[in-house]
Parts: C-alpha cells; structure tokens; sequence
C-alpha cells in the first residue's frame, strides 16, 4: 500500500493513479484506510492536509468511528 507524495500531487496524480490501485472511496481522493489482522491502517498526504478541507474531515471522522484496538498512520512528505 502507497500513499501519494509531493512529486505526485504537483505533477502528474494521473500517473500515480495509474500505477497503484489503492482501496479509495472515489478516483478524486488521495485518502484511504483499511483494516488488517486488529490493525488499522490510515493513509494519507500531508500535501493536501489543509484543516476542514476533505480529506482533513475524512481522517477526523474516520478516526472517531474507528474500533480497532492499533491504528497505524502512513503519510508521505511531512
């Protein structure tokens, strides 16, 4: 499982896409998470990381509604 960095966003997401097929609610997003063996993974880009943007207000409420006992959150380019 990948999540997008800045060379990505900034220029070309297309090719990203194209290339890995990651569990995404919508081909717009960047975001996605998945459950594994207990474990809680949570992916997504500080790129677009802007509060009370999308993806923001999908991580808060994702985190809230989320019951695995380990969350374990990727990202790329901090």
């Amino acid at each position: 499982m990948v999540c997008p960095g800045n060379h990505d966003i900034f220029y070309d997401l297309a090719a990203y896409r194209r290339t890995f097929l990651m569990p995404v609610e919508s081909n717009d997003d960047n975001y996605y998470a998945f459950d594994y063996n207990g474990i809680h993974f949570i992916s997504f880009s500080t790129e677009l990381f802007i509060p009370f943007s999308p993806q923001h207000l999908w991580l808060e409420s994702h985190y809230e509604i989320c019951f695995e006992e380990y969350h374990f959150f990727y990202l790329n380019n901090l």
